[in-house]
């Protein structure tokens, strides 16, 4: 059996629906009826998760699909990505554009490049960066632009040591179940 990190794990959870069942929902949601599982957030956990286990876990039938869940846990990560960046944004932990990225890099700080960035990620130091993990796909330039109230923006890092951890595990577990909304284009 695994160990691992209770903050690591995904929380499912049963929320009623106007017919009288039930459907899993990711997350601990107000609203939500009788007991809760967790799974750990990789394919072949979740594979294992709708192989029985989360019946067993609801103590009643479940029917769900792998890809199903993989996409639902997929979506929750993906949206927690967005806040964090907007976290790191509102709270000035960012340093935006190629220059001020680069050299935050030196300082722990992870990089989120827009998918549509071109061959700026391609250089020194954004591809030790993608080489050592701490260089992310998300969004595209006009999405950062406008999250920073600039027109455009390619790239941007996350300075804060806690906003970058958790920017780095999201970006995981999307990567996981839904590689091509992290993938930069190529």
């Amino acid at each position: 059996m695994e160990s691992t990190d209770p903050g690591k794990l995904v929380t499912l959870r049963l929320a009623p629906t106007p017919e009288g069942g039930v459907v899993v929902i990711v997350g601990s949601h107000a609203g939500t009826v009788g007991r809760g599982a967790h799974v750990h957030p990789r394919v072949a956990c979740v594979e294992r998760a709708v192989d029985g286990r989360l019946s067993k876990a609801f103590r009643r039938e479940i029917r769900i699909s792998a890809a199903e869940l993989g996409d639902a846990i997929s979506a929750r990560e993906a949206r927690r990505m967005e806040g964090l960046i907007l976290a790191a944004i509102r709270t000035r932990q960012v340093a935006l554009g190629a220059d001020a990225a680069a050299e935050a890099l030196e300082h722990g700080a992870i990089i989120v490049a827009a998918k549509d960035a071109g061959r700026l990620v391609d250089h020194q130091p954004f591809r030790g960066a993608r080489d050592s993990g701490r260089l992310i796909f998300w969004g595209d330039r006009a999405r950062l632009g406008a999250f920073t109230r600039r027109d455009s923006l390619a790239v941007l890092a996350v300075t804060a040591p806690s906003l970058a951890q958790a920017l780095r595990h999201a970006h995981q577990v999307v990567s996981a179940f839904a590689p091509a909304f992290v993938e930069g284009a190529r």
